[in-house]
C-alpha cells in the first residue's frame, strides 16, 4: 500500500449554503435566529434538486467542486 499510486477519479462538492450569507435575510452568522431558516431552505433545495437524475445531479455537484463552491468537498480515489 505504501508507495502506491492513487489516482483522483472525481472530485464533487456539496451544497454552497454559504452563499445564503451574501443576503442578510439569510446570513445566519449575523443573525444565528436564520440558521434554521437556512438549514431548511438548503434541504427543500436539496430535494427539488433530487428530482433530477442522478447522472445530471452529478455533473452540476462535480461542477460546483470545479468552480471552488460548496461548504465541502468529497474526492474519490482507486489504486
Amino acid at each position: 500500500m505504501f508507495g502506491q499510486r492513487w489516482k483522483c477519479r472525481k472530485v464533487i462538492a456539496d451544497f454552497p449554503i454559504d452563499w445564503y450569507l451574501f443576503h442578510p435575510g439569510s446570513n445566519y452568522i449575523q443573525d444565528r435566529a436564520l440558521g434554521k431558516d437556512a438549514h431548511m431552505s438548503r434541504v427543500k433545495l436539496e430535494l427539488l434538486l433530487g428530482n433530477n437524475k442522478t447522472k445530471d445531479l452529478v455533473a452540476f455537484y462535480t461542477m460546483l467542486a470545479k468552480l471552488g463552491h460548496g461548504r465541502d468537498l468529497t474526492a474519490f480515489f482507486t489504486p
